[in-house]
């Protein structure tokens, strides 16, 4: 996952790291207090096909905000 802030600072983080069975349990329960609720299996498949998809799509953007002032932020899995 690379996290880049106006493309001149830019967080690596490894995908495994980010995508794997425990933040799938926090991504979980941060899912059911905003009221969308699924199940683990469903959260788990989540997280296998986005591990897929990054294979298939390396520069897919998963967020990119760009605010009023022209900071822009860009996440890429």
């Amino acid at each position: 996952m690379k996290v880049s802030v106006n493309s001149r600072t830019v967080f690596r983080f490894p995908t495994c790291l980010i995508v794997n069975r425990f933040f799938a349990g926090r991504i979980r329960r941060e899912l059911n207090k905003s009221g969308l609720h699924l199940t683990k299996k469903q959260t788990l498949l989540l997280m296998g096909e986005l591990k897929k998809y990054k294979k298939r799509a390396p520069d897919w953007n998963l967020v990119e905000v760009t605010a009023s002032n022209g900071d822009r932020i860009v996440v890429k899995i």
